[in-house]
């Protein structure tokens, strides 16, 4: 059996272009409902797994969803599917999202607390508006 982290919600990501300085959000998802249950394949990790990445522009509220990707990042094609923040996610998982999707400019931090991607975001949003 894998590896797993502390009970609670997982840890949230976020992916950052070292370029331009754009991030994503990065949230480790189970689907519920019908499709409770549902795994998905992941090259990385070479086997399959009930988790998804939901891509979203920022944590805070009124965040744009761009979509879910599989583990290895690969945008699916779904609809009208529902998921919720995956809980007791394997530690293997966890480093899939960590070295998986850090790719060419782009690096991945990790949170361990909502609290914490929160106020870096807030700061971001403060430092961007003395700019302008």
């Amino acid at each position: 059996m894998s590896e797993r982290i502390k009970s609670g919600p997982s840890p949230l990501f976020r992916r950052v272009s070292s370029g331009d300085g754009a991030s994503e959000v990065l949230v480790i998802a189970r689907l519920t409902g019908e499709h409770a249950g549902d795994r998905f394949w992941c090259e990385g990790l070479g086997g399959e797994y009930p988790y998804l990445v939901e891509v979203t522009t920022q944590y805070a509220l009124g965040a744009q969803r761009l979509g879910l990707c599989d583990l290895d990042g690969e945008a699916l094609n779904v609809n009208s599917v529902e998921w919720e923040r995956a809980e007791d996610v394997p530690v293997a998982v966890l480093e899939q999202i960590e070295q998986g999707w850090a790719t060419g400019l782009n690096y991945v931090e990790r949170y361990d607390s909502d609290a914490e991607l929160a106020r870096v975001e807030s700061e971001e949003q403060a430092a961007e508006e003395v700019c302008s």
